[in-house]
């Protein structure tokens, strides 16, 4: 969880909707093209006809078809198993409705010849845009069992009803196979290690004396700061001298043991496993002994919890179950916020990794030279189960690595030890902000609760707001990001018949300089700072908290914008209609936002949650205002360049874009990232 905002110098995200008149077909006439495309096998007029979040479930499958992308894959591998004579014949479409389409139909091949067992029926809704939003196909049955489904329906019915939600088939999904899976391969490596003969050396419960003293040895030379120590008088501790092949490898495994904490401790699954401080110091004692348990219960399925299922839909947002709060440590799905010392962590143990490379070819020259370390490697290797196994720890660790940093670039994900090193270094960032809403999975239902939009500081914004504040809210570079963003946005300047809205504004806006329109509105708390504001043509004093309708006709706006204030709406779904209702067709609506806030005035949601959460909650406005409304929200990074390392304060933004007519407008969001904060402030610039 990221520390609260406002207490940095960083800014965050922009969001933009874009309105499209188009003149829509009946629902019949989309089904109907559908279909002869495809039996056209013209994939190209197929996608045309299909929404961008299209849900496709042919119940043949287990799971629906996601996203325009999935489903063209799968009509890809449709088209080349299926013989190109195999098509669908309507026997029957409903008629008269432009959202919602029954459809009866049979496949035949060859020459009018039916196909057995292709009779069937598909339920089709068609968005506002004309596009098919959501399709189930329901075919018949090869096998008839007739009435016996009766007697099976009449057994099952009450052990279902006893169950309740937990008899839901995708519930299988949640048997424990993986975490079943990992303890056996605790038992196997157990056995292997402490009782087995069949491998190298003898079993780990017979370990000789010797070898625990070396590896006492090595325990008190960890990370060779007894050596440091000896080399400096400052060491009370005999310094004893082990092969130097056998230090690299104790001391490689116990860097890599110790840069998996961080990860540990921030990723989402393992929220699950209590103690972790406890567990890790085992970890780092007995290695994989107890990190396999561990693996095992971080692979455990999410606790079964009825009445938060719904908001637990929600892909890592929010929810009121303890699970759902795991999730929302983990928005963006897969993404890892690390602890600010992380990049420290990453750099000592990326040093240990080169360190014991080095020490194994040439530590300690009186071991001999790199034959004779080569045949120690070899003799050890088949003579001692503590040094086997410390081998076998390390393509353990590696698996854990994979599965710890699914989300990570590649570069970190598959290059052992030194990928973890550098994806502790670059602080565990999972996704670009442009990757974020790419493929939401939004639920079906709005998954924030009411309590998400409370604030700390309860009290009447007015009074917050009574005096004015002539500073900028995000620092020098951010303005001048934001200003450039745009700057390639905007209609072009000088035109009499654009008109712009700037939300929750301030003395300045952030526009172009010399940026002129037809109209240019600020609508904002604070009347000293409307009145000051250079950039805009009028203003109007009105608290959005209190009052979410704009009090503007419909169809006003080409631009709305809304700067670095979007985290204090405790009312955005209801602002996010009127900011819909108010565009123009064709419009554009920008939300640009930051990781600094107010806290005490930021709603409990954004000061919850980090920077990949807020592209996810303010896509979410976008999605969720106006059902259908919007196209799908996306996200871009326009953060500043600079600062020490190349790094500025980070602005995250978006945009949607409406497109559809009168008040079943449709559009488009795309939240936008911007980095750079100054001074803390509340109000919208």
């Amino acid at each position: 969880m990221q520390p609260l905002a406002g207490l940095h110098s960083k800014p965050r995200l922009v969001v933009t909707t874009q309105q499209q008149q188009q003149q829509l077909l009946q629902g019949k006439d989309v089904v109907m093209a559908f279909y002869d495309a495809y039996n056209r096998r013209d994939l190209a007029a197929i996608q045309d006809l299909i929404a961008d979040d299209i849900s496709y479930h042919d119940l043949v499958y287990a799971e629906p078809h996601e996203g325009r992308e999935a489903v063209m894959a799968w009509l890809k591998k449709v088209r080349r198993y299926a013989p190109d004579d195999l098509k669908f014949v309507i026997e029957d479409i409903t008629d008269g409705d432009a959202a919602k389409v029954g459809v009866k139909w049979h496949v035949q091949c060859g020459d009018g010849v039916f196909f057995p067992f292709s009779r069937g029926c598909s339920f089709i809704t068609i968005n506002s845009r004309g596009k098919m939003q959501t399709v189930r196909d329901v075919v018949e049955p090869s096998t008839k069992p007739g009435d016996a489904t009766l007697l099976l329906l009449g057994a099952l019915t009450p052990l279902i009803r006893k169950l309740g939600p937990a008899a839901d088939p995708a519930n299988l999904k949640r048997l424990p196979i993986a975490a079943a899976a990992v303890w056996a391969l605790y038992v196997g490596y157990m056995s292997i290690v402490m009782l087995s003969t069949a491998v190298p050396g003898a079993p780990a419960i017979a370990t000789p004396p010797a070898v625990f003293q070396e590896l006492l040895q090595e325990s008190i030379n960890l990370w060779w700061i007894n050596d440091a120590l000896t080399a400096l008088n400052l060491s009370f501790i005999p310094n004893t001298p082990c092969p130097p092949v056998s230090e690299a490898v104790f001391n490689f495994v116990l860097g890599w043991c110790l840069m998996f904490l961080p990860v540990m401790l921030t990723d989402g699954p393992s929220e699950k496993v209590e103690k972790k401080g406890v567990w890790f110091t085992t970890i780092m004692f007995i290695t994989n002994v107890f990190f396999i348990p561990f693996m095992a219960l971080r692979a455990m399925p999410e606790p079964f919890e009825p009445a938060a299922a719904a908001a637990a839909a929600a892909p890592s947002s929010s929810s009121s179950s303890a699970a759902v709060q795991r999730q929302r440590k983990v928005a963006v799905p897969g993404s890892q916020r690390l602890p600010g010392w992380s990049p420290a962590l990453g750099a000592f143990g990326g040093f240990i990794g080169v360190f014991a490379i080095y020490w194994a070819l040439a530590g300690r020259p009186e071991f001999g030279d790199l034959t004779a370390r080569w045949d120690y490697f070899q003799a050890t290797f088949n003579s001692n189960r503590v040094f086997w196994a410390f081998m076998l720890d390390m393509g353990l660790f590696y698996i854990w690595q994979l599965s710890f940093l699914q989300a990570a670039p590649a570069q970190y994900k598959f290059l052992p030890y030194f990928g973890l090193a550098g994806w502790l270094i670059a602080g565990g960032t999972a996704q670009d902000a442009e990757d974020v809403l790419q493929d939401p999975k939004w639920p079906e239902k709005w998954p924030f609760r009411p309590e998400d939009f409370l604030r700390y500081d309860e009290s009447d914004d007015s009074v917050f707001y009574d005096a004015p504040r002539f500073v900028y809210h995000i620092d020098d570079a951010a303005v001048k990001s934001l200003t450039d963003f745009y700057s390639t946005v905007f209609p072009p300047a000088g035109q009499d018949d654009v008109a712009l809205l700037d939300i929750c504004s301030s003395w300045v806006s952030h526009y172009p300089p010399g940026y002129t329109a037809g109209k240019i509105v600020a609508l904002g708390m604070n009347e000293e700072e409307l009145k000051a504001n250079k950039q805009v043509s009028e203003y109007v004093v009105h608290d959005l908290n209190l009052e979410p309708d704009l009090p503007f006709p419909d169809n006003s706006f080409d631009v709305v914008t809304n700067a670095v204030s979007v985290d204090y709406l405790n009312k955005p779904l209801e602002v996010f209609q009127e900011i819909h209702r108010v565009l123009k067709p064709g419009g554009k609506a920008y939300m640009s936002f930051s990781n600094r806030c107010f806290p005490t005035k930021a709603i409990a949601l954004w000061t919850a949650t980090g920077d990949e959460d807020h592209i996810y909650i303010v896509g979410s406005y976008f999605h969720y205002s106006v059902p259908g409304g919007f196209l799908a929200p996306q996200a871009k990074d326009i953060s500043p360049r600079g600062g020490l390392f190349g790094k500025s304060d980070p602005i995250k933004g978006g945009a949607a874009a409406v497109g559809a007519v009168a008040a079943a407008a449709e559009a488009t969001a795309v939240p936008v990232s911007v980095k750079g904060m100054g001074p803390a402030g509340m109000s919208g610039q």
